[in-house]
Order: structure tokens, then sequence, then C-alpha cells
């Protein structure tokens, strides 16, 4: 081996390494590790440690052994992905459990932050994964494996770090965060994270919305959220993503939703607006949002919003029909649609006392799915309303007149489920396509020779362009400009 040349080497390792595309793939086949090939000799290892080190997924019970193998700054170098692993010793349902996995997670995050600190001679290039994860000890006893989130206590369900202080970690240029019932971090510990990171190029987040019927804890996260992106200074950050996860969807459409704002004003739309406009963003994304006015213009004030978006490129905001006031962006005929009877699921969160050690018992499933909106399912509007729903349009085209550096813009409004009402617009500045196109179709040559703006209204509702809304429209276009309206699916081949 030491006697072949450097480029044979990094062919041979080239070939061992890469994985191979198959258009058919065994679902559960073995992964083929490609560690053991870095014994072979010291020359060896030097070849084939820039694939074996580029991606590792560390689990938080080996730190000391990821410390010792990346102690050598030229190691350090080759890391790009990693995939953190936060292991939660309980479910954290009675308040001593959950006390435990507060103290797994502020262990755990500040001994992985404790060594990315002393990076700070290699480039900002890292991308860092954080998911937490159960890892219930079996030694103590049987595992409860018929444990239900959604009967735990709800305060529960988030992990903090409190009043921990975190060191600064330079070489970390990536953070997404991700989230699922029992095992989120509540909005101010994800905040809390991303402000030790100053060199955040990318930064993506789930967040997990409580129940329906926490109103006030729903109300909370919302303004903790938008406290804390407003604290953020990140002045490389160029990607943010944050995508609203919730474990239930509201199926009954006279379900009077959470008013989320605050006279008339949503704080969190507005700090996503500022952010947009102060840090150096590119690309916005947002996904199952609870969108508002205060996204595209300011309503704190009277006077014309004349502020621009002076970097970004690409937005993408995929909305549900009910807006953070919680009102509904689309409206209809209650009766022209049958009151279902009954539903498939139902969330069990239930209104116990926040010191509660029990779970919660069938009688309260009923009584829930009610409470949170889920039953009786009465799916009744499927047509946007006029007056909500073509100003937030108009506030849309009105803001993409402020984005000079603009190349593709998506503004997406419907329900998660059932009957295709949502309604999408798109723009797209010329020679860029339009991205996920509804109709499935890839954008020609000459469609992109021009600015465009097209709107694809779902099979199941009906929209007319306000002529408002038009007129913003034409001004971004200019002369060569053109607009389309379609539907979706499309009637026929060529539609």
């Amino acid at each position: 081996m030491d006697h072949l040349s450097p480029e044979i080497t990094a062919l041979i390792a080239t070939h061992l390494c890469t994985v191979p595309r198959t258009p058919f793939p065994v679902l559960g086949a073995p992964r083929i590790s490609r560690a053991p090939y870095a014994v072979l000799s010291r020359r060896w290892q030097s070849v084939v440690e820039p694939w074996t080190l580029s991606s590792i997924k560390l689990k938080d019970t080996e730190l000391d052994t990821f410390a010792a193998i990346f102690a050598a700054t030229r190691r350090r170098a080759l890391l790009r992905h990693l995939n953190y692993n936060v292991s939660l010793p309980t479910y954290g349902d009675s308040r001593y459990g959950f006390a435990q996995n507060q103290a797994a997670l502020e262990n755990s995050i500040l001994k992985l932050l404790d060594i990315l600190k002393d990076w700070d001679n290699v480039s900002a290039r890292l991308e860092l994964q954080i998911v937490v994860e159960w890892d219930i000890d079996t030694s103590q006893g049987p595992i409860d494996f018929g444990f239900n989130v959604l009967n735990s206590s709800s305060s529960r369900r988030y992990l903090m770090l409190d009043a921990v202080e975190l060191p600064t970690v330079q070489c970390v240029a990536s953070l997404h965060i991700l989230a699922s019932p029992g095992r989120a971090l509540h909005p101010t510990t994800m905040c809390q994270l991303a402000g030790t990171l100053p060199q955040l190029g990318k930064l993506e987040l789930e967040v997990l919305d409580p129940a329906n019927k926490r109103r006030q804890m729903r109300k909370e996260h919302r303004l903790a959220l938008a406290a804390g992106l407003t604290t953020l200074k990140l002045p490389k950050l160029t990607h943010l993503s944050i995508h609203r996860k919730t474990t239930i969807d509201v199926y009954n459409h006279s379900f009077e939703c959470s008013d989320l704002e605050e006279d008339g004003f949503d704080a969190l739309n507005d700090a996503l607006r500022k952010l947009s406009q102060t840090a150096p963003l590119t690309d916005l994304v947002l996904t199952g949002a609870l969108v508002s006015p205060d996204l595209f213009r300011s309503r704190c004030t009277t006077d014309l919003d004349s502020s621009i978006w002076p970097t970004l490129r690409n937005f993408s905001v995929k909305a549900d029909i009910i807006a953070p006031s919680g009102l509904w962006y689309y409206t209809g005929v209650p009766d022209a649609m049958e009151l279902a009877t009954g539903s498939d699921y139902g969330d069990e969160d239930e209104d116990e006392d926040e010191d509660s050690e029990s779970s919660d018992s069938d009688d309260n499933v009923d009584r829930d799915a009610v409470a949170n909106g889920v039953r009786p399912s009465h799916v009744w509007r499927t047509r946007p309303d006029p007056d909500l729903f073509n100003t937030l349009v108009q506030d849309m085209a009105g803001a993409v007149l402020r984005m000079p550096q603009l190349r593709t813009g998506t503004l997406d409004i419907g329900p998660r489920y059932g009957e295709l009402v949502d309604i999408i617009l798109k723009c797209a500045e010329a020679t860029c396509a339009f991205d996920d196109r509804p109709d499935g179709r890839w954008d020609e040559d000459e469609e992109k020779s021009t600015r465009r703006w097209h709107t694809w209204v779902g099979s199941a509702t009906e929209w007319e362009m306000p002529e408002d809304v038009r007129a913003l429209w034409a001004r971004w276009l200019g002369d060569s400009g053109r607009y389309a309206v379609g539907r979706w699916p499309p009637a026929g081949p060529g539609v």
C-alpha cells in the first residue's frame, strides 16, 4: 500500500467510500462501515479519513471518544456534518423524570459546546444537527411500551436550559434542531443555542406547537420565539427555515381558534420581517406557518411601509388557513358540507394539574378532541375570505416590489389535509424556474425569458384576483412580464 502513488490511493478510497447508486435500494439492507479501512497503514489513514470523518452521527455518551479522535486540528477540519443525539433517561412525565431530562439536556449540550469552543482555529463550516431521543435504561426495570406522549403533561414536553450560560462556538456554520412530541426544545432554548453560534449562515428550526386547547401556552410559546429571534445577532445568517409542527389539525371549521396576537399585532411575523430585512438573509422558508400581514408590512404604523429586503433572493411561505388572530383565511357555507359523526383520531392532551403524576383515562378522549377542534369533523371552509385573504395577497405583492434582489417567491395557503382548496401564488425573475410547481411541469426556456406571476387555484375552490393585486403584479412584471392563473390538478393533458 505504501508503494502506491497518491493518485492511485485516492482512486481506491473514492471507490470504497462512495455509496453506490441503485434504482432499487433494498429496504433495511445493512450499511457497510468504511472506518476499518483507516487502520491499514498511516499513509492510507490520511487518504481515507476525509471520507470517514466528514459526516458523523454522535450520541452524547460518546463525547469523550469524539473529543479524543478530533484532538488533532487536521481531523477537525475534515468534519462537515455532525448529527448529535441528546439522550433523555426518562419519558419525563413525572416531575422527577422531567427534572432528570432537563439535567441530561443541560449536561449534554454543555459538554458538546465545551468541546467545540476549542475549535476556533477551524473555519466555520460545520453543519450541526441536534436530535433529542429517549434512551431509557432497561436495567432499572421494564419499560412502559404503552406510554403515549399525548397523555403526558403538556408543560413537560418542552425542554429548557433555563439560566445556563453557554460558551460561544465559532466553528458552526449551520444549525438544524428537530422536534417531536415529548422531545422538543422550547423556542427560547432553540434561540439561545443559535445565539451561541455567531458564525451561523444557516438556521433551521422545527417548532412544536402546543395543542389547540392550550390557548395561553400557545401564545406564550409564540411570543417566546418572537423574542428569541429579535435578540439574535447573526451577521452571517443567509438562510432561515422555520417549520411549525403540530400533533393536531383542525377538522371542525366552526372551531373558535386562539387569538395569538396582541392589539391586532403579531409579534412573531413582525420579528421574522425585521430579521429578514436586517440580517443578510437570501432565503426564508416558513412551513405550516400561521401567517399575518406583519410578515410583509408593519402594522404598528399608519404610514406607508417603505422598508425593503435588501438581500432576500428567495422566500417560500406555506401557511395554514388560520391566521394568528384566530380568524380564518377561508370561508364558506356550513350547511353545504355534511357534518361527520366521528374522526379517525383525536389528541389525548389532558387538562391535568401540572404536578399530576397520572396519565389521562380514555374518558377524556372525546372531550379533548372537541376542545382541540378535531371533532366534530365539519370541513366547510372551501373559499378564500374576500377581505382577509385578499388583504394578505395584496401585502405580499406590495412586499415583492420592495425586494430588489428577489429571484423566486411563494405564498401557499390552504389546509394540510382534505380538499384541494389550496391557492398557490408564485413569482419568478427572468431565467429563474418556479420551484415545486403543483402541476408537476418543468419551466421551458421560453417561459423563463421574462418575469412571471402565476397562481394555481385548487380544483375544489374559486378565487377571483382583485384588481388592486393585479395592478401591483403589473408594476413588478413590467411591460414584458407575464401572469397566468391555472387550476390544479389540471383538468386534462396540456392544461
